[in-house]
C-alpha cells in the first residue's frame, strides 16, 4: 500500500459527483484507478489536476453506467 493522497474537500466533491452515473462496482474500480493515476503526479494534489484526471478516466469507457443495457468491459 502507497502513502495517502491527501485531497481538498473541493476535489473530493468532484469525484463523488463524477461518481454518480457509475454503478456501484464500477465506482470502485474507478476509485482504485483514479488513486493508482494520482499516485503518480506531484504533491500536494491541485483541484484541477485531480478533476482533468478523474474526467480523462471516465472518458476512457471502462466504466459501467448505471441504466446502461452492456457493461462498458463487454463491448
Amino acid at each position: 500500500m502507497g502513502q495517502p493522497i491527501s485531497l481538498s474537500d473541493s476535489a473530493l466533491t468532484t469525484i463523488v459527483q463524477l461518481c454518480r452515473p457509475l454503478t456501484p462496482e464500477a465506482r470502485i474500480a474507478f476509485m482504485a484507478a483514479l488513486a493508482d493515476e494520482l499516485r503518480d503526479e506531484p504533491q500536494p494534489l491541485g483541484d484541477g489536476t485531480v478533476a482533468r484526471t478523474a474526467r480523462a478516466l471516465l472518458k476512457s469507457g471502462m466504466f459501467a453506467r448505471e441504466g446502461a443495457l452492456e457493461r462498458s468491459d463487454q463491448q
